[in-house]
């Protein structure tokens, strides 16, 4: 989204004021047929070669799922808030970068920057489009034979070219029923990881922010609580010198009372708080606790159904193979016996 400007949706409106442009009637320029042609419009500019490529490089390099907690608390302070208002200044004047940021005169430079950098990422975008499109190009040339990086034989390969892959074609079925289901269960088992990982960092990152705005609240509630009471006992000491030079001592002894129970009264407030952002705070932790062990739960419980099922499949295929040779062998004799072998070669 970013790399490629401003994403605009319905007619524009009369702009002049904002943009430094003339007094005339804003140009009627066309808008999404529906909201799906909008949402797979701003999939397509924020989904890219960083999203597939440089992601997963990076997760890998920087300690796998450790780096997934900077990453979204970056994410939720700049990524999300800049990604929302840019799309709602697209929403809003359906502009391109550099008539939009024209708003006002200091942003200018912003719009023309995103130009120049849309404009560099083209470039090498395009050279990597450029791979895809030669390494079709030589898939379809080399049709008829074997494909230049199909061995590891290549002054390109490194130490990590798998040279010896299985060969397929001569598995038995049983193998290939083994693989299938082998690689059925890895696919199950990294799906409903992958989702329990997903739930398990929205929980955690919604249980934060609660945290967080708690202990701010609390924090705020404290302040003014305590800016109050010292308001007041400035007000109470200036009356009471007042009342001093005007000759009413007396006065002392009530504005002695009236500050030993301001601060009583802040006193206990700042109690309240502080225990009331304990409470929040022991709360909080025992719900993320309990989120996590349910997941957990969860996640063995799938884990050994997965499992299961297998091995029930594995049980029945193996039962079927048995039956076949079986009634194989019992129906055709010696004939009947090399066709059940070649039947399962």
């Amino acid at each position: 989204m970013g790399e490629n400007g401003t994403v605009g949706s319905k007619k524009a409106s009369d702009s002049a004021s904002n943009t430094g442009s003339s007094g005339s009637d804003a140009e009627e320029r066309t808008g999404w047929d529906n909201q799906l042609e909008f949402f797979f419009s701003c999939v397509g500019y924020a989904v890219g070669l960083g999203n597939i490529w440089r992601f997963p490089y990076l997760t890998f390099q920087y300690g796998g799922g450790a780096f997934l907690i900077p990453y979204v608390i970056m994410l939720i302070i700049c990524g999300l808030p800049l990604f929302f208002l840019e799309l709602s200044f697209g929403q809003f004047a359906s502009l391109g970068p550099i008539t939009i940021w024209r708003v006002a005169p200091i942003f200018t430079g912003i719009g023309v920057a995103m130009v120049l950098i849309s404009f560099m990422v083209c470039l090498y975008y395009n050279v990597i489009v450029m791979y895809g499109m030669y390494y079709l190009l030589v898939t379809l040339v080399y049709m008829d034979g074997d494909l230049p990086w199909a061995s590891c034989d290549n002054d390109w390969n490194t130490d990590y070219c798998v040279k010896d892959m299985p060969d397929l074609a001569n598995f038995t079925e049983w193998q290939k029923i083994n693989v299938t289901l082998i690689a059925a269960a890895v696919v199950v088992v990294v799906a409903v990881a992958a989702v329990v990982v997903v739930v398990v960092v929205v929980l955690v990152v919604v249980v934060v922010v609660v945290v967080i705005v708690v202990v701010v609240a609390a924090v705020v509630v404290v302040i003014i609580v305590f800016v109050v009471a010292a308001i007041v006992l400035v007000v109470v000491e200036v009356v009471v010198v007042v009342k001093i030079v005007v000759g009413e001592v007396v006065v002392v002894v009530v504005v002695a009372v009236v500050d030993v129970v301001i601060v009583l009264v802040v006193v206990v407030v700042v109690a309240v708080v502080d225990v009331v952002i304990v409470l929040v705070v022991v709360v909080v932790v025992a719900a993320v606790v309990l989120v996590v062990i349910v997941v957990v739960v969860v996640i063995v419980v799938v884990v050994v159904v997965v499992v299961v099922v297998v091995v029930v499949v594995v049980v029945v295929v193996v039962v079927v193979v048995i039956v076949v040779v079986v009634v194989v062998v019992v129906g055709g004799g010696g004939g009947g016996m090399e066709r059940g072998g070649a039947l399962f070669a």
